[in-house]
């Protein structure tokens, strides 16, 4: 049987599918996720910023209950 995977788990492994993510920390105060995602790139360009506003709108509707503040460093 394998262990369940925590919400921060599933926000780091999604971000981390795209090669440019080089980190992704998750912070939680009570229900507010707070999600930085730090990139390789500087100044990321529009589909790889187009990629991650994917990521985090798949989030805000795969968990409505659950408030999110994503951060790009």
């Amino acid at each position: 049987m394998y262990p369940a995977r925590t919400i921060e788990q599933m926000i780091k492994e999604d971000f981390a599918s795209i090669p440019e993510v080089t980190e992704v920390r998750v912070d939680v105060d009570d229900n507010n996720y707070l999600v930085s995602v730090e990139l390789s790139d500087e100044n990321p360009n529009r589909p790889l910023r187009e990629k991650i506003f994917r990521k985090e709108f798949g989030l805000l509707k795969a968990f409505p209950d659950l408030q999110f503040d994503f951060d790009l460093v």
